[in-house]
């Protein structure tokens, strides 16, 4: 399994987390961008965060954190999650103009 594409889970619940935020965030991308998320662009934008080339826009708890990231050549807003090295959702655009990033600016 791929490190960068997933997080290795170890049990059955953390795979089936995992399996869900992929299909939950690649639903999304289809939805909000218009984006048709292969596995390689999946890949692509957690590489992009976890090297340090996307935005970070603000934190969400203790395990979501939201990124700007360009997939396609179109910026996008994702919420990653830090536990299971995933995607957890496409953010809608306007989300960057309603954040507490934006407004403490």
């Amino acid at each position: 399994m791929n490190t960068l594409s997933a997080f290795s889970a170890k049990t059955k619940k953390d795979r089936r987390i995992v399996n869900k935020q992929k299909r939950h965030s690649t639903w999304r991308a289809w939805e909000r961008y218009r984006l048709t998320l292969t596995e390689e662009d999946y890949t692509d934008v957690i590489r992009q965060i976890l090297f340090g080339h996307a935005c970070f826009i603000e934190k969400d708890g203790n395990r979501i954190e939201k990124y700007l990231v360009s997939v396609q050549n179109k910026p996008c807003i994702v919420a990653y999650d830090k536990k299971h090295r995933s995607i957890a959702s496409f953010l809608p655009e306007n989300t960057w103009f309603t954040s507490t990033f934006y407004n403490s600016i």
